[in-house]
């Protein structure tokens, strides 16, 4: 009988279609996003047009000088929201509709992934109240959790959850009914999240040991084993930067406390929470959601591995202890709270509907529902900056700057030029100037050096995500004199300023240009001795060469290398990184092209020894490339590179070859050949499981 004669039918796909038209009203200003009313999301924008130029040339990652004044661009940051976001704009879309349209993208795949996860518990009408009233949190945006990260700009981190929902809907539906199709979809997913965002990748690992530590079955059959491991494999070229070079990581392991009452009440800024709960009577309903995840605990061989994940995930986001115990790991543990939602609505819906599925219950958490997507929810930083405050910016910051010029940008939120750090730099960006500030600390150690090196307070500079060294070791202001061969060395052209405090710090420099009290350009003179004048030591750790310390991190060199530059005696030295070449080549064959060494213990911060070739041959013309270092830099004169102190780039010429740097091709390539087919795989799958609609939409 056809689906007008259909009483039941008709009535669900009707519920259906007024669920999805709720969710899509209720988040419409997604269609029209502004950049500038989230937080990371301008320097996603940056990404998606980094990543749309390498792409034309087939490359998934490369070296680009726009940030940091040049860093390995998705080494280190996989690239998979940045490729959806290049679509669009490699058709002619702009950047602001190509960030929309991979904006829009995201939270149709994790609603359809929430969903699908949810449907293989619960049917279907009822997975769109889980749905609801994970949508429904309210807390804050920079938590990056559930639609409120949008407005925090975490767009890759919410599409792994996407991808995490439909990984674990489809290993369920394999497990239950051992049909292949769902145990490709699971592949494919799980292989695309390693492209897409490193923690979801690891969580979502995590959850799957749980399970299959629950049924133990599974564990015996090869195909689990399979599934387990080809996903690694096929993201490999995605996890090399993570897996490989760690010693080039600058992000830390950090605790950010998000006090679970508090974060699901909601944000309470300015007011206490009764006051809030006055005001908003709906935000009652996650705590009555707590009744569901009690009821869940009666059915404990069906929910028991997800009970047991949320509470190892709630301890990720409430206990400072596993940043402690894991700080190798460098995980943000408090990232878990969006896949923590997840399963808490899960359990709270699927609770109350086991203890009671009736109509009558499945009307009331309707209403339970729609109340909280309407009455609740995420809110953005603000309304939209005016245009015309954009358009003067940016017009005097290219009247007065040379495009392609190199300039330094104070990152502490001023408004009305702009409401976050990352605002002002996808400013930079689209104004066709380099940067030597960046967003992913990840990616490079200039933000370190700058940290030492550059007069800046806590105040006027906001922390990418790494502690504040000038604080961890008690060091000293740097002189003007060493602040500005710091500034020089970078090549760094200009200083733009939004705030008195960070103007006064470089009253060394004298030339400036006014806008207004918000914006300000401040010009660094070019340097006047010649590079070539200066000498040249290297340095290395005691521990190194004793062979009892691993070259983990050059964090202990530029600390080194900062205290020996403070000296005015040494100001005309520059200071090499051999840390990772001590076990590498000879000391005699070092010393052909570094012809002091100098070996520092890290405890005492002195230098033990002095090891200095007797007779100087001229074998080498040295040229320092104002670039940032990164380890698997190659020079087109095929010698060693090496790191200074100001993490520039060091090479030993023996004629006046080429010194152009470049980040060989052949990780790059395998990435994107990865990406774009593991992506085609899975959409086809993600096509397919939609159109065949007993996949998600039970009959």
């Amino acid at each position: 009988m056809g689906i007008l004669f259909d009483r039941e039918k008709t009535k669900r796909i009707t519920i259906y279609f007024f669920f999805i038209l709720l969710i899509v009203y209720r988040f419409r200003s997604l269609f029209y996003l502004d950049d500038s009313v989230s937080w990371d999301g301008p320097g996603h924008k940056v990404l998606i047009g980094i990543f749309s130029k390498l792409g034309r040339e087939f490359l998934a990652e490369g070296y680009v000088e726009d940030w940091f004044g040049g860093f390995p661009a998705f080494r280190f940051y996989p690239p998979a929201f940045s490729f959806i976001g290049s679509i669009p704009h490699w058709i002619g879309w702009d950047l602001d509709l190509s960030l929309r349209f991979a904006v829009i993208s995201t939270v149709v795949i994790l609603s359809l992934g929430y969903i699908y996860f949810v449907s293989a518990f619960l049917p279907t009408d009822l997975s769109f109240i889980s749905l609801f009233l994970y949508a429904s949190f309210s807390g804050s945006p920079v938590l990056g959790a559930s639609f409120a990260g949008i407005w925090g700009g975490n767009f890759p981190s919410l599409l792994g959850s996407g991808l995490t929902y439909f990984v674990l809907g489809s290993w369920i539906r394999y497990s239950k009914g051992r049909d292949w199709k769902h145990l490709i979809f699971a592949l494919l997913s799980l292989s695309l999240l390693g492209y897409t965002h490193y923690l979801s990748f690891l969580f979502c690992y995590f959850i799957l040991a749980v399970l299959f530590l629950m049924q133990t079955d599974s564990l015996k059959k090869k195909e689990s084993w399979i599934f387990v491991f080809l996903p690694i494999v096929f993201a490999l070229p995605s996890l090399y930067g993570p897996m490989f070079q760690g010693s080039e990581n600058l992000g830390e392991t950090l605790f950010a406390y998000y006090p679970f009452l508090q974060t699901m009440f909601g944000e309470t800024e300015g007011d206490s929470v009764l006051k809030q709960f006055l005001l908003t009577p709906a935000r009652v309903i996650p705590f009555l959601s707590l009744i569901g995840i009690f009821l869940s605990l009666r059915n404990l061989k069906e929910n028991g591995p997800y009970i047991i994940v949320l509470f190892v995930f709630l301890l990720m986001t409430q206990d400072v202890s596993f940043v402690k115990f894991f700080s190798f790991t460098k995980i943000h543990f408090y990232r878990s709270w969006d896949l923590f939602l997840g399963i808490f609505y899960l359990l709270a819906i699927k609770g109350l509907w086991d203890y009671r599925s009736t109509t009558s219950t499945k009307y009331i958490l309707y209403g339970i529902g729609i109340i909280a997507l309407v009455l609740l929810g995420p809110r953005s930083f603000g309304s939209p900056l005016s245009s015309l405050a954009i358009d003067d910016s940016v017009s005097f910051l290219r009247k007065n700057i040379p495009a392609r010029s190199n300039v330094y940008v104070e990152t502490t939120v001023s408004f009305p030029w702009n409401r976050s750090p990352h605002l002002s730099l996808s400013w930079i960006y689209e104004s066709d100037f380099r940067s030597d500030n960046g967003l992913m600390v990840e990616s490079s150690w200039a933000p370190f050096v700058q940290r030492l090196y550059l007069p800046v307070q806590n105040e006027n500079d906001f922390n990418w995500g790494f502690s504040d060294p000038r604080a961890d070791y008690s060091l000293n202001y740097p002189s003007p004199e060493l602040s500005m061969r710091f500034l020089q060395a970078r090549n760094i052209d200009f200083l733009i300023t939004k705030t008195g405090s960070f103007k006064n710090n470089f009253s060394f420099l004298k030339e400036e240009i006014s806008f207004s009290s918000h914006l300000n350009i401040l010009k660094v003179p070019k340097a006047q001795n010649d590079e070539r004048e200066k000498k040249t030591i290297g340095l290395v750790s005691l521990a190194t060469t004793l062979g009892e310390g691993k070259v983990n991190s050059p964090k202990e060199f530029f600390i080194e290398s900062f205290l020996l530059a403070q000296n005015p005696a040494n100001k005309s030295i520059l200071y090499l990184d051999i840390n990772p070449l001590w076990n590498q080549i000879p000391v005699s064959e070092m010393q052909k092209e570094i012809s002091i060494i100098q070996i520092y213990d890290p405890k005492k911060h002195t230098v033990v020894e002095t090891l200095e070739k007797q007779k100087e041959t001229d074998t080498c013309n040295p040229k320092i490339i104002p670039k940032s270092y990164f380890d698997s830099l190659k020079s087109e004169s095929d010698r060693i590179l090496y790191r200074t102190q100001f993490n520039q780039i060091f090479v030993c010429l023996q004629n006046e070859k080429s010194q152009t740097v470049y980040l060989p091709q052949a990780l790059g390539i395998s990435k994107f050949i990865g990406l774009v087919l593991i992506f085609s795989g899975w959409a086809l799958a993600f096509i397919f499981s939609l159109l065949n609609r007993k996949d998600v939409f039970k009959e």
